[in-house]
């Protein structure tokens, strides 16, 4: 039987879970967002940790070819959503199994009302029924992933594996971002400029093509003073003009969340500064390769970024609206895109 507890956090014994299930790192979200329910799954040895939230559709209409009757409907709806998962960090394995899981069993005991579950891919391959189900398989956006050559010793030897067309673009950024100081924020600055990295932060997540809860700064505050993750500001003399953070996840650098002024980018390169300092930190901390996340995926190609494929399964509570969405979303564009090759051809 499953024992479920609905924004209810206990330090539990964690010694042997993933560092993303571990008691300091969960009660981050627990503490500093409650606009979405924080929900605990455990039976036995099995514990999974998900979000229940309301899934704005509106940005989707623009990637739809369905006619204007559908395109009004997905205006006016909004879904209650149960996401078995991390909906703000949704490529990492919020959950430790002991056995397949039956996904009726488990959230149908939810009394928790919602329309839809949502399931990624990872997790997915775990579902004892998942075809007798019938979700709907969902192509999202790729995750961007960066990897660091063993003969890398410093961001020089990456450069010089560049073509010289890419090579001259990222000396001209760094020329261009030459004034911009880059350093990690110190415990004191982080709740000194939350307010600004929230600022930041909202205006790269404009363009989205889903709205879920919007995400609170806080909860990277609270995670970066614990040292769980790091954040580093981008500085024209006192004024923060952008953020990135970083997260240790084995031999990787997880680089998931970032934010920029809109209004300098354009006169500093902020953004492809952020992916170029990205990459210096990663040669430099001998990491094998970086996760670079779901964004702009076309323009962290022109870095040396290749794509991985990613999917999410979703399943309505109701028939009607189960047979209603699959019509929609196997209506839904995927975002096209050109994978450049910024690397010269290696000899082996």
């Amino acid at each position: 039987m499953w024992k479920i507890y609905k924004n209810k956090i206990f330090e539990f014994d964690d010694k042997n879970l993933n560092q993303f299930l571990k008691f300091d790192f969960i009660n981050s979200f627990y503490q500093n967002d409650k606009d979405i329910n924080n929900i605990l799954f455990i039976k036995n040895q099995t514990i999974i940790y998900a979000n229940s939230f309301i899934l704005d559709l509106k940005k989707g209409i623009k990637y739809s070819h369905s006619n204007l009757i559908v395109k009004l409907f997905l205006r006016l709806v909004e879904i209650r959503i149960l996401f078995l998962g991390n909906w703000y960090l949704n490529n990492f394995s919020f959950f430790q199994l002991s056995d397949k899981v039956d996904v009726s069993e488990l959230v149908f005991n939810l009394k928790n009302k919602f329309q839809a579950v949502l399931i990624p891919d990872f997790l997915m391959n775990q579902i004892s029924n998942n075809k007798s189900l019938q979700f709907i398989k969902l192509r999202i956006e790729d995750d961007m992933i960066f990897k660091i050559r063993k003969n890398w010793k410093n961001i020089e030897d990456y450069k010089n594996a560049l073509k010289t067309k890419y090579r001259k673009r990222i000396n001209y950024i760094v020329n261009k971002s030459s004034k911009i100081l880059v350093r990690p924020l110190k415990d004191d600055e982080l709740y000194k400029y939350d307010s600004r990295i929230q600022k930041l932060f909202d205006q790269v997540v404009d363009n989205l093509k889903f709205s879920g809860p919007q995400f609170n700064v806080k909860i990277l505050l609270s995670l970066a003073k614990k040292k769980k993750i790091s954040i580093y500001g981008y500085f024209k003399n006192e004024e923060l003009l952008a953020f990135s953070t970083y997260l240790n996840h084995n031999k990787d650098l997880v680089s998931y969340y970032v934010g920029y002024d809109k209004l300098h980018n354009n006169e500093y390169s902020l953004y492809s500064k952020i992916l170029y300092e990205t990459i210096r930190i990663g040669i430099d901390n001998q990491y094998e390769k970086i996760i670079f996340g779901r964004t702009a995926n076309e323009f962290k190609s022109n870095f040396g970024a290749i794509p991985l494929k990613s999917y999410l399964y979703i399943k309505f509570k109701s028939r009607f609206m189960h047979f209603i969405f699959k019509i929609i979303l196997e209506n839904t564009i995927a975002n096209k895109w050109i994978q450049r090759k910024p690397f010269k051809k290696t000899i082996i």
